[in-house]
């Protein structure tokens, strides 16, 4: 009896597995077929930034300079190196995130207009995050 219900149990586990794989790989079919479209690039680029574990300037700018992928945010055309540079440097020269936002709206980059609020967020935040100026702003908040 213990046989045919540990039988019965494995089946049922590896029909959810299965279940499971199918749906993810039907996820990302979708995913890289939405990707493809203008309006969804940034998103891609956010997806890109937000996969690293521990994300490092340097080295996403390492590769960024080694990836020939382009980026069409509203009428502006952008390398993945021009696009990681732009948002550093914007940053860099702002304070906080309205700044941020400003600053990019100021360029006549259409950045600010695709992302929404949170996105923003996490991009300044990540960008600037082991910088000197955030060190400063942190060091200053401590004493």
């Amino acid at each position: 009896m213990n046989y045919v219900l540990s039988t019965i149990a494995l089946l049922l586990i590896s029909i959810s597995v299965i279940a499971q794989n199918f749906i993810t790989v039907s996820n990302s079919i979708a995913t890289d077929e939405m990707v493809s479209s203008p309006s969804h690039q940034i998103s891609n680029f956010m997806v890109e930034v937000a996969s690293e574990n521990e994300f490092k300037y340097r080295n996403f700018l390492r590769e960024a300079k080694n990836s020939e992928k382009i980026y069409e945010v509203g009428q502006d055309t952008f390398t993945k190196k021009e696009l990681t540079k732009l948002l550093r440097r914007a940053a860099m020269k702002t304070n906080n995130l309205n700044e941020f936002k400003s600053f990019l709206a100021t360029k006549n980059y259409s950045i600010a207009n695709e992302l929404s609020h949170q996105d923003l967020h996490s991009i300044f935040h990540l960008f600037r995050k082991n910088s000197f100026e955030k060190y400063l702003d942190d060091l200053a908040c401590c004493i």
